[in-house]
Formats: C-alpha cells, structure tokens, sequence
C-alpha cells in the first residue's frame, strides 16, 4: 500500500540489472558519509528567491495528479498548481520524479524544496513535515438504482463482484484499480469508465453497471432530484484532504499558503481542479481559508532516523534520449543495454539486499523483457554506481519509455525514478521486385484521427490476393484481384496487398498512412471481439474496448447500427448477432476527432456438432533471424486431432485439444503456421497465422 495515498498499491515488475561480473564495475566516488539531518529550519524562500529556481518532488506514476503526457513530459493537477506558484512567486520550478514512497525522504535529504505528490495530510506526516492549506478535498458518493438490493457500501470490499462505474482520470478511477483491480479482487472488466458522468447515469439507470462512483455533491444532487430512481448507498470512503508538503520550519509555508489564497480567491484553483479532475466548480468541496501569513523561523530538532535511503540521477550511459525529445531508434526485436550512473544520495549503505526494478512505463511492452536482480556490491552513502539493463525492443512500432527505481531491503521504494526511452520503427519487410503489372494506391495518406482512406489497387493475372493491416493474420483477408476498399486508421498504419502469382511466389506491396494526433484526441487503445473470428447464430460475442484522451462520446455499432450510444471509454458487454455472413462492429470516439476501429466476425449457422478453435496466436509476429515465436492454441468440441503446420512442414502430429509450443526460425522470409482441428465426425477446421524473420 502506498501511506501518503492511503489505498494505493504498487505493481513490482522486475528488470535485469547486469552489475559487477556482467558489465562494467560499479565506479565508487568516495566522499564524506553524510550527517543525519536533523531538519533545522532555515530560510528557504530566500534561497529560493536568490536563485530563481524553486525544486519540487512528486511521483510521476498517477495520474491525473501527476502522470507524463503525450509528449513525455510530466503533467497533472499537482505540476500545474505548482507552476502557478512558482509564477507568482516570480521564480522558475524544477520537477525531480521519485517513488512515491521516498518523496518526503528525498525533501528531507535537500534534494528538492519542497513536495506536491497527490499528499493525504496525516496526523503521521505532520510530526515529520509541515503541510500547506489543503488544496483540494475529496468525498465519494456511491449511488444506486432506486429498486436495487444493494442497501449499504461500509467499504471499498463491500463492491466486488458488482460492475462498478466511475468517471475516466478522476481520483475514483485511481483508487478503484489500485484498491480493487491491481489486488486481484475486482476483474478489469467489472470497472466501466466514462467520459461524461451524464453517460454513466444513463448506464446505471439501464442496469449496464450496478453502482456509480463520484464526487458526494453531484451523487446527492442526482439522488435528490430523482424521485427515488435512485439512492445514496455509500459515501466517505476514500476523503482525502491534499496539500503541498514543505521542511519542518520552512519559510516556504506561508508563501505557499499566501499563493494557494490567491489562487482561491481569482478562481485559479478551481479552474486547475476542474481541468485535470473533470470536477465543475459549482460541485467543488469548499476549501477553508487560513489567514496568510509566513510562520515564525524556528528551529525544529526531530529524533533522527538510522538512516535514510536515496537515489540521485548522475547520467544516462547508453542510449541518451535527450528527456525524451529525441528519443534514439532501436529496430524490432533488436537487443540492447541501456547504462545509468547513479549516486547514493541518502545515509544507508545499499546492501546486496536491495534491488532495482522495473516501475511502469507508457506501455505494457515498456518493460522489455528485463528481470529484476539484486544489487551486486554494497554501494556506501556519496558513492556512485554504474547499473546496465539488458532489454529487447518491443517488436510493435511506437515510442516506449520505462521507468526503474530503487527499493530497500524491506522492498520499499525510495529515490528518483530513472527511465530508458527508445523509438522503434515500422519492420522492413521483404519484397520482390516489384512487377509492373500491379498497382496499389491510397488516397490520403496523412489523416487526423479516424478519417477515412480509400485504397484502390489492381493484381490482375495472379491467383490471389490479401489486403490487411500490417500485423494482422492476412490469411484471414482475401480480396478480389481488382478492388477498392475504405479503412479509418486511428494511429500511424502500415497497410499492405500481399499478391500469390501463379508460379506461387509473393509480392508485398505497404503504403503507410500517416495519422496526426491532435493534443488530447481520442485514440483507441483496445478494440477486440471475443471469439475473434466465428461464432454460431445465436452464440454472445464479447466486446472489449479502451479509449484513451480527451472523450466526448463514445459509439458501439454493428452492421452500421448503433448498439450503444454515450458507451464508457472502458467497457465490455456482450452482444449476440442477428444475421448470418459477416457482421462488423466498429467503434467510434468523438473528441477534437473522431477516432475508429473496426472489427469484424464470421456468424454461422447451427450445424451438425464439431470441433470449435477458440485460439490460435503466433506471437511475435515480426522477428529477427534465429529468434523464435511462441505458439499457442486452445479447441474444443469433439475432436478426433490436432494438427500444426509451418510452411506445410509439421510441427504437431497429434497434439492435445491445447498447449504452447515455441519455434525458431533459421531463414529471412515468411512462415506460415496452420492449425488444423478435425472432429470425430469428420469435420475440419482451419486457422492460419503468418510470421515474418527478418535480418
């Protein structure tokens, strides 16, 4: 659990540390131990005021307190309130990210002035630092249908196994997840995240969710006007009173207290509140006004702790992305290390005991497949030390940034949080040379968000031919020879015609469509169907879908029929298709653009009993030379055997109705993997997936 936020929870990912006997030493700077501080106070403002430059921690790692943006930069409520004191009081902040754990020891250390990380104030915090005014308070309201059993919520446990729905980037959606989804309690699809509360009500009333959580004003306003529709079932379980933390004694205090005043009485503040938590001033918690005034210098001497533990940031080794403005290309699949020097900043020895591990980034693939390591030697308080990370490109184009911290013995976190960040390019793929004979073209290939592009092409005088994202199975996309067909990219997309000739080569033509992202528009993070390819009339289909920026409406059609209107920007539901054929579902996110994603599956009519594939994946699907895939695959049904094939080759003779295999593939080219099930009664069914090795 995280203290300071009081319901928060950290995931531990590991990443490979190379150290002492695999990589270059750890390179010591002896210096004096430091002394324990004993926080006297002293006059920080004007220090602050002398050198322009006011230094503040926080926790990058939650948002929409503190998060990095679109542009890899820190952004959020507690970063834009803290520039705003800094341009009143005329001097120029610098943010220093730290596990969330260690930032008031890093204040503590001198490495910043000062605090702003989502900070609950405790009775606790109070005896070790000096808070502001709060600015800003938060109380849940827990609503429900009128006519619903649930009568009371006593606590965040009291709403597992109901579908729960909250506002996207609020504090509800943080202590949700960290509280009910990261320990496992909740299932993720159990919580609906909506762009507009209006949607959510909607929701709630049409029994898609069970409960909604909110801030208490707009939850009782709701309640109070509904002639009993609905009902307040839950409220204050998760109050939080935040504010800015500074030293014990500090004369920053009441320069804060003196700005945060000002801000409340001009309207800044709620502005701030209303940007970054979606909260409209009119439902605000009033803040109580303290009269400003700087405090009294004192010196305050506190019972010193045996140590203190900290990390500071020296320079990155390898791979500089330049704070993430140039972020260096790194090809898919291609291994690399990154090196960081950093120093022990803080009074503890590091002992063999403590680690350093992966802390999250702006991607699950972010990680890159590193294992977490002990430290190799003790590393004393001033010294500093070299630490390599042997990581593997993500093979998906994208720019990835990781982030890796330090953790004690106790796995406690402490320190700055470092980062690698890489840009991996769209995959060369191999072609022929070109025959004159054919042609592919797309009209435009720079778009907004979702737009539509028109591809046109001709293959005539071949056997067959695909036209497909890259990435996708292409088998599964058969096109006429000659043909035209309109796509609504959301993100950058490489699209390829892949044309068999008679004589049974292949040729791959790819136009990449280059998509513009505007700040804050909607992209579609997640859009899949559950079973993916085919299912038997009358058989649910389940839709899953993620919309990340800034949301106005979200739309769920099938066949061009809108099946769900104000949908969540994080829903499932389950659909049952009415027609046999092709059935399409697409999504759309409406924002400074429209964003769209389309889905389509195969509904079949009821038949003679026979095997079913429910899964079949080859992932990675792009490699280099000599790296291997995973295989897996998943049937049911009466089946009489199991079958897998690579480029007609067997891999599997008589497998089981599931399993995992992995294959490595020797040569440049294109492999293709067929899963083939067939039925006691005789009945086949085939699945194919496509691989590309190249160099």
């Amino acid at each position: 659990m995280k203290p300071a936020r009081q319901f928060l929870g950290i995931a531990l990912v590991a990443v490979a540390i190379l150290m002492s006997a695999c990589g270059p030493q750890p390179a010591p700077t002896p210096t004096a131990q430091p002394a324990v501080p004993t926080m006297p106070a002293n006059d920080d403002l004007a220090r602050v005021l002398a050198t322009k430059t006011l230094r503040v921690g926080t926790s990058g790692d939650y948002p929409p307190f503190a998060y990095y943006g679109q542009n890899f930069q820190l952004d959020g409520l507690d970063i834009a309130l803290m520039r705003e004191i800094g341009r009143r009081l005329g001097v120029q902040v610098e943010f220093s990210d730290f596990a969330f754990e260690g930032v008031l020891d890093a204040m503590r250390l001198g490495q910043v002035d000062a605090a702003a990380a989502a900070l609950s104030v405790t009775e606790d915090r109070r005896r070790a630092v000096d808070f502001t005014n709060f600015y800003y308070i938060s109380q849940d309201g827990i609503i429900a249908p009128g006519d619903s059993p649930t009568t009371v919520i006593r606590s965040a446990e009291d709403l597992v196994g109901k579908k729960i729905g909250a506002q996207r980037g609020t504090v509800y959606e943080s202590w949700l997840r960290q509280a009910l989804v990261n320990t496992g309690l909740m299932a993720p699809n159990e919580l609906f995240l909506y762009a507009r509360l209006d949607d959510a009500v909607r929701d709630l009333s049409n029994r898609r969710i069970d409960l909604l959580v909110a801030d208490l004003g707009p939850m009782l306003e709701i309640v109070n006007t509904s002639r009993g529709q609905y009902k307040l079932v839950g409220q204050r379980l998760n109050v939080q009173q935040l504010a800015v933390a500074t030293r014990k004694g500090s004369t920053l205090l009441g320069a804060f207290d003196q700005a945060l005043v000002q801000m409340q009485t001009d309207g800044t503040l709620n502005r701030l509140i209303a940007q970054y938590l979606g909260v409209p001033p009119q439902q605000i918690t009033p803040i109580p006004t303290p009269t400003p005034g700087a405090p009294p210098i004192i010196i305050v001497t506190e019972p010193a702790p045996a140590c203190i533990d900290g990390m500071a940031f020296v320079a990155d080794l390898t791979y500089d992305d330049q704070n993430m403005t140039a972020p260096p290309l790194v090809q898919p699949g291609q291994r690399f290390r990154k090196g960081w020097r950093v120093r022990n900043s803080g009074t503890c020895t590091w002992t063999t005991a403590y680690t350093f591990s992966f802390d999250g980034g702006n991607s699950p693939l972010a990680q890159m497949g590193g294992q977490m390591q002990v430290v190799g030697q003790p590393v004393a308080p001033g010294q500093t030390v070299d630490f390599y990370v042997d990581l593997i490109a993500p093979t998906a184009p994208g720019v990835y940034q990781g982030f890796w911290r330090m953790r004690n013995a106790q796995g406690v976190g402490f320190g700055a949080r470092v980062y690698v960040g890489i840009q991996v390019p769209q995959p060369v793929v191999p072609t022929q040379t070109p025959s004159p004979g054919i042609s592919f073209s797309a009209n435009p290939t720079q778009i907004s968000p979702g737009q539509p592009v028109l591809f046109s092409w001709n293959a005539q005088g071949v056997q067959a031919a695909y036209f497909y994202a890259q990435g996708q199975p292409w088998v599964q996309y058969p096109v006429a020879v000659v043909g035209q067909q309109t796509v609504y990219p959301h993100v950058t997309t490489t699209y390829e015609l892949r044309v068999v000739k008679f004589d049974g080569t292949i040729e791959i033509r790819q136009i990449v469509i280059q998509v513009g992202q505007s700040p804050g528009a909607p992209t579609i993070q997640e859009f899949t169907l559950v079973p993916e390819n085919q299912v038997t009339l009358g058989q649910a289909v389940t839709i899953r879908w993620n919309v990340r920026g800034q949301v106005n409406r979200v739309r769920l059609l099938r066949n061009d029929t809108v099946i769900m209107d104000g949908a969540p920007v994080v829903g499932t539901m389950q659909d049952y298709p009415q027609v046999g054929g092709q059935n399409t579902y697409t999504l759309e996110a409406y924002g400074a653009s429209v964003a769209r994603a389309v889905r389509a599956i195969n509904v079949i009519s009821p038949g003679p009993s026979g095997p079913t594939i429910d899964a079949f994946t080859v992932t990675p699907e792009s490699v280099p030379v000599g790296s291997c895939v995973t295989i897996r695959w998943a049937a049911s049904g009466d089946i009489a055997s199991v079958r897998i094939t690579r480029n007609g080759q067997p891999l599997v003779i008589s497998g089981g109705p599931s399993g995992v295999l992995q294959d490595c593939l020797p040569e440049r080219g294109f492999y293709g993997y067929r899963l083939e099930v067939l039925g006691t009664g005789g009945q086949p069914v085939v699945r194919e997936r496509a691989v590309t090795a190249y160099r």
